[in-house]
């Protein structure tokens, strides 16, 4: 009998077969069983099965197909799709139909039980940037190629970015015309982010190099500021970056801090801005971390409630970054970096990088302060050396006594300028 072709632990399984096809409640067609060979070896195998009359009594014809090879070879494959997250998908063109396996699912981050196959709710999950791919032309893209391959984003389910490649092709029917277009989807995002930080670091570390350059470059301090400052703003896409300079209250000695630069990412730069001058520190509540060199960030939603709260929400500011700028060890002022379209958590490298940028534009404020002195010093001297009656002059012995220096007097004197003399 079949029994003896059959595990026993399948046998319950049988009879409820069986019993169902007695009781002409179901007419066993197919279902997948396990055999038993005479060496005890279980084989995977595909019943098919039809009634027939036979002898005059209703039998059934059945045929048993030997797919264990298949079973495995499928079990193997499944198993590296679960292990690369790699799944299969397609799409009927005559009805539009979908289907996707378990590991599309998994990649989607959706439930296969609630989730509908629909063209609507695909886009749905297709980063918006990302979505003009499905509305692409299926010979345009297959013109010269069998297979298409792309990389872009898909919303999880928290709705956050996450990469997945895709190789498809269309299956066309004897006229060439295209009947169903079928692919792979394997989830790359954690390869994909990688490359990401990667370049966002090379990006980084390049815009710090560009930002001393043109700071050094520029004697125009406006200029400097505003090349400069344009770098970081595309680097680490902010729309606002301001420096405020510390001083303090000439009768009362309380400190105060001015905006001295405020740039925006439309390219313009606004000096000295009269709103925003001689506001006491004290104001800045929290703020106050940057006098001990400790950088300050936060969202601004998350702020506790007061002036510095409600001043930035009225500048639609959704998170901020604020680093201290210290000149010979005193806390000279900050430069500040706000977001105006994400409440953002700044990463690591990205206050390491702007904390250098820091570190740069107060070097750059110390060597224009010492610049400044020594212009000062210089006309102070030329102002005294030209007051003094006669001609005062500086020449170098050990260089043929050139002359490097003479006061204006001497033009009054002799009829000659300085410059007649010089070298």
């Amino acid at each position: 009998t079949i029994a003896a072709i059959r595990p026993k632990e399948d046998m319950a399984l049988i009879k409820a077969a069986i019993d169902l096809v007695k009781q002409n409640i179901q007419n066993f067609n197919q279902g997948f069983f396990r055999h038993r060979k005479k060496n005890g070896e279980l084989i995977q195998v595909k019943i098919e099965s039809s009634s027939i009359s036979y002898d005059g009594k209703w039998a059934q014809l059945v045929l048993a197909t030997d797919i264990t090879a298949q079973v495995e070879a499928n079990r193997k494959l499944k198993t590296a799709q679960e292990i690369a997250a790699l799944g299969y998908w397609s799409q009927n063109l005559l009805d539009g139909s979908m289907h996707w396996s378990d590991e599309v699912y998994d990649i989607f981050e959706v439930d296969p039980a609630s989730f509908q196959l629909t063209f609507e709710n695909l886009v749905n999950k297709f980063h918006p940037d990302d979505r003009h791919i499905l509305s692409a032309d299926l010979d345009t893209l297959l013109k010269d190629n069998e297979y298409y391959e792309n990389e872009h984003r898909i919303l999880s389910h928290a709705s956050k970015p996450k990469w997945i490649y895709e190789r498809i092709r269309v299956v066309r029917d004897a006229n060439g015309k295209p009947v169903k277009i079928e692919g792979v989807t394997l989830d790359i995002d954690k390869r994909k982010q990688a490359e990401l930080e990667i370049k966002r670091k090379n990006q980084l570390l390049q815009a710090t190099h560009a930002f001393a350059s043109k700071l050094l470059m520029h004697n125009d301090w406006i200029t400097a500021i505003n090349e400069s400052f344009n770098i970081i703003g595309e680097t680490i896409s902010v729309e606002d970056i301001y420096y405020f300079e510390n001083h303090v209250h000439p009768d009362t000695g309380e400190r105060l801090t001015s905006q001295r630069i405020n740039w925006k990412n439309d390219g313009t730069v606004v000096l000295d801005d009269p709103a925003v001058q001689n506001i006491p520190f004290s104001v800045f509540g929290s703020f106050q971390t940057l006098s001990t060199g400790k950088p300050f960030h936060s969202i601004v939603s998350q702020l506790p409630e007061g002036v510095l709260k409600t001043t930035l929400e009225t500048q639609n500011i959704k998170s901020l970054l604020a680093l201290p700028v210290f000149v010979n060890n005193v806390f000279h002022g900050f430069i500040g970096f706000n977001d105006t379209k994400n409440e953002r958590s700044w990463l690591e490298d990205e206050v390491s990088f702007l904390d250098t940028l820091a570190f740069n534009l107060a070097t750059t404020i110390e060597k224009r302060k010492v610049e400044n002195e020594v212009r000062k010093s210089r006309e102070q001297f030329q102002s005294v050396i030209n007051n003094l009656p006669g001609i005062t002059y500086r020449c170098l012995p050990d260089k043929d006594w050139t002359m490097t220096f003479l006061s204006d007097e001497v033009e009054r004197m002799i009829g000659y300028t300085a410059a007649d003399f010089i070298d």
